[in-house]
C-alpha cells in the first residue's frame, strides 16, 4: 500500500552506534566505581527507593495492610474506599478552590 521509501529505512541514514552502545552498556554494568561498589549496585538501590512509594500507594488503595500469609492472612487495615476517595478529594477541592476547582476534580476523578 506505502511505497517502498516509506516503509524502509534508508540505510545511509543509519547510525552505525550499535557496537559502541553495547559496549557502553557492558562497561556501565561492570564499572566499580569504589571497591565494591558497582553502578548496578547504585542503580538497584535508587530503583528500591522510587518502588517504595508504589508499594505503599498499592497498599493503601489496593491491598490494604495484612497479617500473615495464604489462607492465614488477618486484614490489619483495609484499602481505602475510592468513593471515599474521591469525596474526600471534592470536598478539599471545594475548601481549597471553590466551586469550579470541585467541578474540574470531579471531572478529572471521574
Amino acid at each position: 500500500m506505502l511505497p517502498g521509501w516509506l516503509v524502509t529505512w534508508p540505510g545511509e541514514l543509519v547510525i552505525p552506534a550499535a557496537k559502541g552502545l553495547s559496549a557502553a552498556i557492558a562497561w556501565i554494568s561492570q564499572a566499580q566505581i569504589t571497591d565494591g561498589l558497582a553502578v548496578k549496585d547504585v542503580t538497584r538501590t535508587l530503583s528500591s527507593v522510587i518502588e517504595w512509594p508504589t508499594r505503599m500507594l498499592e497498599a493503601i488503595l489496593v491491598d490494604g495492610f495484612n497479617s500473615g500469609f495464604g489462607s492465614q492472612a488477618q486484614s490489619i487495615l483495609p484499602p481505602l474506599s475510592w468513593l471515599g476517595l474521591v469525596g474526600a478529594t471534592l470536598l478539599l477541592a471545594w475548601r481549597l478552590g471553590g466551586v469550579r476547582l470541585t467541578v474540574l476534580a470531579a471531572f478529572t476523578a471521574a
